[in-house]
C-alpha cells in the first residue's frame, strides 16, 4: 500500500466505514477519485471475483494515471459488468443522478462511491461499490428516484442491473442513421417503410390509425375490376394481332412486342379473362326475361345507410346462414313483425335528432314492448291459473312446531312462538313484538348463556362517548408520531380494506380527520336519489312457466343459518340494532332463527325493524370531500335480516334460469368470462367491422324502482305469492344518514341496499328484458354466434356490427332506462368503431349520441377499465405489469406505523390479491411473474428482518404446516387462470362456451399448462389435485434443505406448535422475528457462520465444548443449563396446578428400586385408581431426538412402576412422558397423552409458548453475554 501511495501526486490514505460494516483502507488518490483496495487480502470468505480478475501483475493502481497497460484480455476482463456483492467496479462509469423534491445531485459511480443523498445532508457514506449503494438507497432513501446513465452514450436505466448489463456492451454515442424513411414525429429513421410502419404501429398508434383512415377514405372508383392499363385502343390491337398470329407459338410474347410497357403475362392475362373481346361478347348472357338490367353502381353507395340484412340483398349475397335464422327464431307478435321489417330502414345520422326525429314513434315503441315496461293498461296480461296456495304451508309449520333441545335460553321465546303458530294467531304486532325480545336475549344474555357463547369476547354496538372538554396542548412531533400509530392501528383492526385501498391510491390523509358532508346538502341529495317515488309501471307479460310456491318457500333450517353466519366477515358492521356476528354465534340462537324465519314466511311478514337501515358515507379517493357527492353510501340494514335475505335469494336462484348476457351474481366468474369475450369481440370487430359501447348506468343500484320488481319477478315464473311478498320488502323502507351535525333520516322509495345477495339480484334482473332484446340485433361475430351485448350487474358493453345499429341499440337502451326514471352517464360512456380496410384496419369516432349528447371515443393511445382490468382500443386486453409502482406500493407499506407481521398480512391479504386479479385476467410472461415472486421474497425479508439466506420454501409453506404461508404469484396466477378458463368452456352460455373453445382460447390455455408442467387437456379435477400436491411440496423442498431442515416434520404436522405463526399477538414483534429465526435455523451461531467462512472456529464459545449449534444452545451448552431447568420447571409447575385440582399427585418423589433412584416429576393417582408417571423433558426438533427422547422416559421409569403399585395401591400404573420441543413443537404422543390427563387445548398452547419464549431468552442472553 505504501509503494502505491508514494507513486501518486498528492498522496492520501483514509480508513472509511463502509455500508456492509467492514473497515478497508482505500487509496483517494490525487483528488480523491482511486478508490483502489489497499487492505489486506480477501476476508470474511466472499469470493472478489472482479477485483482478482483485475488486479495487474505489477501492484499498479486500477484507477489511477500510472496504471501499467493491460494485456488485451485482461482489459476485455476488466469491462465486465460486475455482479450483486462484488467489490470493484466496471472501468466504464456513468453519472448517477438522483433526483429529489427540490435538488437534483450528479455524482460519478466510482469506487468508492459517496452517497449522493447522505452527502446532501451533511454525512460522508462510503458504499462498495455501486450494488451496495443501490442496496443502501433502496433501504434508507426508498422516496428518491434513481437513475443510471451510462457515461458513454447517455442511456438512462431504471434498474442498476440493467445499466451493469449494457456498459461492457456500449458502443458509445451512436450517430443517428440517416436513413431513407424517416419517422416524422421522433428522430429515428429506418431501412425500409415496413419499417416505419411497425414502428409507427407500436409507438405512435394514433398516427398509423389516421394513416390508415385516410388510406381507406380516399375517393374510389366504380368497384369491381376495371382494365387499369388496357385502353380500347390496346385491346383493339391485341384483337387484331391475335387473329394474325392464330395459331403461332407464344403468340403472348409476340403480341407484346408491340407493347413495350407490357408483359407477356398481362397481355395472356388480358386474353384469358376477355378483356379484348367486344362488350357484347363479355356477356354473352343478359338479364333474364322479365328483370331489369341493375346499372353497375359501386356496392359502397348500395350500402350506405341501409340495414345489414338489406345490404346483402342489393349486392345479390345472403345473409350469413344462422344469425338471422337464429336471432328471429322466437316467435314475435304481429306488431313486432311489423316493427322488425321497418327496423331495417336506419335514419341518416347515428342516434341524432334527426334520426330520431325520422323514425316511426309507434314502430319503435312497438319494437321495445317486449322488453320495456309499458305503460298502465296498455298491455293484456296472460291469465295464468294459480296453484294451490297452501300447501306449501304444512311443511313450514311442523318445521316451527318440532321441538328442540338445544335451544338454551331461547327455550321459553321459542315455546311461546310455537303456541302463536299452533293456535292460529300469527300477526304482525305479534312478529315485532317477538322479535325485539330475541334481540334483547341475544344483545343481553344471560350468565348461563354468556358461558355457552362460542365465542367468548362478543363485541356489543360500538360506543359513542363525549369526552370533556380539555385544554389541548402543542402536538409534539412524539405526538404526531403516537397518533398515526394509534390511527393506523384502529384501520388495520376495523378496516384494513380501507388502508390498504389508501396505501394503493397514495393516499393518507385518512389519517387526518375528516369531517363528514354537512345535513342540508346531504338531506337534498338523498331526497332527490331516494325520496322520489319510481314511476307507476306495469309488468311485462310472463315469458317463463309459472314456478310453485312449495319449490321456494321450504323450511329454513338451523343447519343453513349457521352455514350463512359463517360466511359473514368477522369485521362486518352491525345494523341499526346492535347484533353482530358474536350475537349470532351463541348456543341456540340458529334454532330460534329457524323459527323466526318459518313464522316470518308463514305468515308473509317482513318485520318492521328490518325496514330501518342505516348509511355511512365514505370518501371517494383522489375527490375533493366538500362536495357530498364525492362520498360513497353505504346503506346496511339488521344482520339477522341479511342472513335471512341470503336465504331467501338463495332459494330463488335455485328455480329460475338467469339471462346468458347477464354474468353477475353466477356461479361461474363472470368477470373473467365478460373479460373474454370483450377480447375476443375486439379481435373479431378488426377483421369485419363493427362498433364497441361501453355502457355507464348513472347510480343504478340507487335508482332502481321498487314498482317494477315484482313484475320481473313474475316475467322470471315466480309465482305471485313470492313476487308480492318480495315487493313487500322494499315498502315504507327508511334509512339514517350519519352527517357531522347529527344523522338525516331518509324515505328509501327507489333504489336498492347493496350487501344484501337478494336485493342486488333482484335488481339486476330488472335490466334482464332490455339485455335478451339488445341480443336480437346484429352484432359481432364470435365462432359464428352472435354477441350483442354482456353485462355484469349494470356494467353494460353493446356489441354492433354498423354504426347505425349501435345507434339503434343506444336508443334502445335509453328508451327503457327511461321509462325506468333511470339514465345513462354519457360523459363516462365509451363508443369505438372498427373500420376493415384491405389487410389491416383502423378506429374512429362512430359519432353516437343520446339526448343530443355525443357519447366520447377514446384514441388508440389511450386506455379503459372494463371490470378491474386495462383494455386499449389498438391492442385489446392488455398484458403485463408495472413492477416499478408495485415496489413502490411495498414501500410504502414499509414505511406505516404497523408492526412487522401487520405488513406482511397487509401486503399479502389486501394488497397482493388487488394485483392478482389483473393477473388473473390476463396473466403476462413467466419471467415477468418470477420477477414479482423475487420482489415479494426479498421485501417480505426486508419487513422481518430475516437475512437473504431464508429458504423460499419456508415463506411459501402453509402456516399450518409451520411456514410464513405467502402465495407464490407464478403458480397462483397461473392455476386460477386455467381454471377460470376450465370453467368456461362448461358454461351454459353458448357464446361463452364457443369463445373459450375456440383455437386461440385453447393454445391460450395450454401454454398456461406448460407453464405449470401439466399435460393438456386436463380437468378441474386434475388441476385442484396438482394444487393439494404443490402446497405439500413446499414443506417438502424445505426439508430437504442442508441446515434449515431441523425440525420441518415435526413442525408439519403440529397445529399448536404454529399458531403464534397463524396468531402474531401471541409474541411481541421483536420476539416473533427471532422466533422465525429460531424455525429456519438461521442465528448467528459459530457452526452456521463456519459454512460462509471456513476459517470460523465452530467450537462454543461459551464452554469451548462441542459445535456451537442450535441445539447445543437449547439443549447441552452448561452455560444455559439454569434457563433450561427455569424451563423445565415452569411447564411441571402448570401442569401440577391442573392436575392438583382433580387428583391426588406428588412432586419429584424419590424411589428408589434395586439400589438406583429415581426422582420424576410428578406422580398421579386419579379417582378410578390409576396411578401416572409424568416426567417432563425439552428437547430439540431434529432428526428423531423427540421420539427418543420418549422412548428413554418409558424405560427409565418403567421399573419404579411394580413398586408405585405397591405403595399406593392402584389398579393400573403408566409411564407418560411428556416430550416438548425447544422450539414449540408439540409431538402427536404428547397431545395424546396431555388428553389422557384431562390437560384442554388451551394449555397445550400455553406449554408451546413457555417453551419457545424460553428458547428465545436462552439464545439471546447466550448471544448478548
Amino acid at each position: 500500500g505504501a509503494a502505491h501511495v508514494e507513486r501518486l501526486s498528492a498522496p492520501v490514505v483514509t480508513t472509511v466505514k463502509v455500508y456492509n460494516g467492514q473497515r478497508k483502507q482505500r487509496c483517494l488518490g490525487a483528488e480523491g477519485s482511486c478508490g483502489r483496495d489497499l487492505s489486506s487480502s480477501n476476508r470474511g470468505g466472499v469470493k472478489r471475483r472482479t477485483l482478482r480478475r483485475s488486479q495487474p501483475k505489477e501492484g499498479g493502481c486500477l484507477k489511477c494515471s500510472n496504471t501499467p497497460a493491460k494485456s488485451g484480455r485482461r482489459a476485455r476482463n476488466a469491462q465486465q459488468a460486475d455482479e450483486p456483492g462484488d467489490d470493484e467496479e466496471i472501468e466504464t462509469h456513468g453519472p448517477l443522478t438522483i433526483r429529489t423534491a427540490d435538488v437534483e445531485i450528479v455524482a460519478i459511480a466510482k469506487n468508492p462511491q459517496a452517497c449522493p443523498k447522505c452527502l446532501q445532508g451533511g454525512t460522508q457514506l462510503l458504499c462498495m461499490g455501486s450494488w451496495e449503494l443501490s442496496r443502501h438507497i433502496s433501504k434508507e432513501h426508498p422516496s428518491v428516484d434513481v437513475t443510471w446513465v451510462c457515461g458513454a452514450c447517455q442511456r438512462r436505466c431504471t434498474t442498476l442491473r440493467s445499466w451493469s448489463c449494457h456498459v461492457p456492451h456500449c458502443k458509445g454515442r451512436q450517430e443517428p442513421k440517416d436513413l431513407p424513411f424517416k419517422c416524422e414525429h421522433c428522430s429515428l429513421s429506418f431501412d425500409s417503410q415496413i419499417g416505419l410502419s411497425q414502428h409507427e404501429r407500436h409507438v405512435h398508434p394514433e398516427v398509423r390509425n389516421d394513416k390508415r383512415a385516410a388510406e381507406a377514405n380516399k375517393p374510389k372508383g366504380k368497384s369491381g375490376r376495371r382494365p387499369s392499363i388496357w385502353s380500347d385502343e390496346d385491346l383493339l390491337l391485341i384483337r387484331e394481332l391475335e387473329s394474325e398470329y392464330h395459331g403461332a407459338r407464344n403468340i403472348n410474347e409476340r403480341i407484346a412486342e408491340h407493347f413495350p410497357d407490357r408483359t407477356g403475362r398481362q397481355v395472356s392475362d388480358a386474353r384469358r379473362q376477355g378483356l379484348c373481346r367486344a362488350p357484347r361478347e363479355r356477356s354473352p348472357q343478359g338479364p333474364a326475361e322479365g328483370v331489369e338490367a341493375i346499372e353497375e353502381v359501386d356496392e359502397g353507395e348500395i350500402l350506405k345507410g341501409k340495414s345489414w340484412c338489406h345490404r346483402w340483398r342489393c349486392v345479390g349475397k345472403r345473409p350469413p346462414g344462422e344469425w338471422r335464422e337464429r336471432t328471429r327464431r322466437t316467435s314475435q307478435s304481429p306488431a313486432l313483425e311489423s316493427s322488425s321489417q321497418q327496423d331495417r330502414e336506419c335514419s341518416p345520422a347515428v342516434g341524432s335528432d334527426e334520426q330520431i326525429k325520422d323514425s316511426d314513434d309507434d314502430e319503435f315503441s312497438d319494437a321495445l314492448g317486449e322488453i320495456s315496461l309499458p305503460e298502465p293498461l296498455s298491455v293484456e296480461r296472460t291469465t295464468i291459473s294459480p296453484p294451490p296456495r297452501d300447501d306449501w304451508k304444512g311443511p313450514m309449520r311442523w318445521e316451527i312446531c318440532n321441538a328442540s333441545e338445544e335451544a338454551g335460553s331461547y327455550a321459553n321465546w321459542v315455546t311461546g312462538l310455537q303456541e302463536l303458530v299452533r293456535n292460529n294467531v300469527l300477526s304482525e304486532i305479534g312478529l315485532d313484538s317477538l322479535y325485539d325480545q330475541l334481540i334483547q336475549i341475544m344483545r343481553h344474555p344471560s350468565d348461563d348463556n354468556e358461558q355457552d357463547r362460542l365465542q367468548l369476547n362478543a363485541r356489543g354496538p360500538p360506543r359513542r362517548g363525549h369526552r370533556k372538554n380539555r385544554r389541548r396542548r402543542r402536538l409534539t412531533a412524539a405526538d404526531r408520531k403516537r397518533f398515526a400509530f394509534a390511527r393506523c392501528q384502529d384501520l388495520w383492526n376495523n378496516n384494513p380494506k380501507k388502508l390498504a385501498e389508501l396505501v394503493i391510491a397514495n393516499d393518507l390523509s385518512i389519517l387526518q380527520r375528516r369531517q363528514a358532508p354537512g345535513r342540508t346538502e346531504t338531506q337534498t341529495l338523498y331526497n332527490e336519489l331516494w325520496g322520489r317515488v319510481g314511476p307507476n309501471i306495469e309488468a311485462p307479460r310472463r315469458t317463463e312457466d309459472p314456478i310453485h310456491v312449495s319449490r321456494i318457500f321450504t323450511p329454513i333450517t338451523p343447519q343453513e343459518i349457521m352455514g350463512r353466519i359463517r360466511r359473514i366477515k368477522n369485521d362486518s358492521a352491525a345494523g341499526p340494532d346492535g347484533v353482530t356476528k358474536d350475537d349470532l354465534r351463541g348456543r341456540g340462537v340458529s334454532i330460534a332463527l329457524s323459527k323466526l324465519f318459518n313464522s316470518i314466511l308463514l305468515a308473509g311478514y317482513y318485520p318492521k325493524a328490518w325496514r330501518e337501515n342505516r348509511t355511512t358515507l365514505l370518501p371517494k379517493p383522489e375527490k375533493d370531500p366538500a362536495d357530498v357527492k364525492n362520498w360513497r353510501p353505504i346503506t346496511i340494514s339488521s344482520m339477522v335480516s341479511r342472513v335471512y335475505s341470503g336465504l331467501l335469494d338463495q332459494r330463488v336462484r335455485a328455480v329460475i334460469k338467469q339471462c346468458d348476457r347477464q354474468k353477475g351474481f353466477t356461479e361461474e366468474n363472470g368477470c373473467f368470462s365478460n373479460i373474454q369475450l370483450l377480447d375476443d369481440a375486439v379481435s373479431n370487430a378488426k377483421k369485419a367491422g363493427g362498433v364497441i359501447t361501453i355502457l355507464d348506468v348513472s347510480k343504478a343500484f340507487d335508482t332502481v324502482p321498487h314498482a317494477v320488481i315484482q313484475g320481473c319477478l313474475e316475467k322470471k315464473g315466480i309465482p305471485e305469492t313470492v313476487a308480492a311478498y318480495i315487493s313487500n320488502m322494499y315498502r315504507d323502507c327508511s334509512t339514517a344518514i350519519r352527517t357531522r351535525s347529527g344523522d338525516v333520516k331518509i324515505g328509501m322509495k327507489r333504489g336498492v341496499k347493496q350487501g344484501i345477495p337478494c336485493h342486488l339480484s333482484f335488481s339486476i334482473w330488472v335490466l334482464e328484458p332490455l339485455l335478451e332484446r339488445l341480443q336480437e340485433t346484429s352484432g359481432v361475430e364470435i365462432e359464428g354466434m352472435n354477441l350483442s351485448c354482456a353485462a355484469f350487474a349494470d356494467d353494460i358493453v353493446c356489441f354492433a356490427n354498423t354504426a347505425p345499429e349501435a345507434g339503434r341499440q343506444l336508443r334502445m337502451v335509453a328508451d327503457y332506462l327511461g321509462r325506468l326514471d333511470m339514465s345513462l352517464s354519457v360523459s363516462k360512456c365509451i363508443a369505438v368503431e372498427y373500420v376493415p380496410h384491405r389487410k389491416t384496419w383502423y378506429t374512429k369516432n362512430p359519432g353516437l349520441e343520446v339526448n343530443g349528447n355525443t357519447v366520447p371515443s377514446i384514441s388508440p393511445s389511450e386506455t379503459f377499465k372494463y371490470l378491474g382490468a386495462k383494455v386499449s382500443p389498438w391492442k385489446g386486453l392488455l398484458e403485463g405489469f408495472e413492477s416499478d409502482a408495485f415496489r413502490e406500493v411495498i414501500s410504502r407499506v414499509q414505511r406505516l406505523p404497523l408492526k412487522p407481521m401487520q405488513k406482511v398480512d397487509l401486503l399479502q391479504m389486501y394488497i397482493f390479491p388487488r394485483y392478482t386479479y389483473g393477473l388473473i385476467t390476463s396473466p403476462p410472461a413467466k419471467a415477468v411473474l418470477k420477477t414479482i415472486d423475487r420482489i415479494i421474497r426479498t421485501r417480505i425479508k426486508e419487513i422481518l428482518h430475516l437475512p437473504e439466506s431464508v429458504s423460499s420454501s419456508f415463506l411459501y409453506t402453509p402456516r399450518k404446516q409451520g411456514g410464513l404461508g405467502l402465495l407464490e404469484v407464478e403458480k397462483m396466477v397461473l392455476i386460477p387462470a386455467l381454471r377460470n378458463g376450465l370453467r368456461a368452456r362448461q358454461s351454459h352460455d353458448p357464446v361463452t362456451r364457443a369463445a373459450m373453445n375456440s383455437n386461440a382460447a385453447d393454445d391460450r390455455l395450454k401454454s398456461y399448462a406448460d407453464a405449470l408442467r401439466l399435460h393438456w387437456p386436463l380437468t378441474t379435477e386434475e388441476l385442484d389435485t396438482y394444487k393439494y400436491q404443490l402446497r405439500l411440496s413446499y414443506a417438502q423442498k424445505w426439508a430437504e434443505q442442508k441446515w434449515q431442515d431441523q425440525g420441518v416434520e415435526e413442525f408439519a404436522q403440529d397445529p399448536v406448535g404454529n399458531s403464534w405463526l397463524q396468531r402474531y399477538d401471541l409474541l411481541p414483534a421483536s420476539r416473533y422475528i427471532d422466533a422465525i429465526k429460531l424455525r429456519t435455523n438461521t442465528y448467528p451461531t459459530r457452526a452456521l457462520m463456519k459454512i460462509i467462512d471456513g476459517r470460523v472456529d465452530s467450537s462454543c464459545r461459551k464452554c469451548q465444548g462441542s459445535s456451537e449449534t442450535l441445539g447445543h444452545i437449547l439443549g447441552r451448552c452448561r452455560y444455559s443449563k439454569d434457563k433450561r431447568i427455569s424451563r423445565h420447571n415452569e411447564i411441571k409447575d402448570l401442569l401440577k396446578a391442573r392436575l392438583a385440582k382433580n387428583h391426588q399427585e406428588r412432586t419429584e418423589p424419590q424411589i428408589t428400586v434395586r439400589g438406583q433412584r429415581f426422582k420424576p416429576d410428578l406422580v398421579v393417582k386419579t379417582n378410578e385408581g390409576r396411578v401416572h408417571v409424568i416426567d417432563v423433558t425439552v428437547r430439540y426438533e431434529h432428526r428423531t431426538y423427540l421420539d427418543e427422547g420418549r422412548t428413554e422416559k418409558i424405560g427409565k421409569y418403567r421399573q419404579i412402576l411394580s413398586s408405585l403399585r405397591r405403595d399406593l395401591h392402584s389398579n393400573a400404573e403408566e409411564v407418560i412422558p411428556i416430550v416438548i420441543g425447544s422450539r414449540g413443537a408439540i409431538p402427536r404422543e404428547t397431545r395424546k397423552a396431555l388428553s389422557k390427563l384431562g390437560i384442554g387445548k388451551s394449555d397445550w398452547l400455553t406449554i408451546s409458548l413457555i417453551a419457545l419464549r424460553s428458547s428465545l431468552e436462552i439464545v439471546n442472553a447466550f448471544m448478548d453475554d
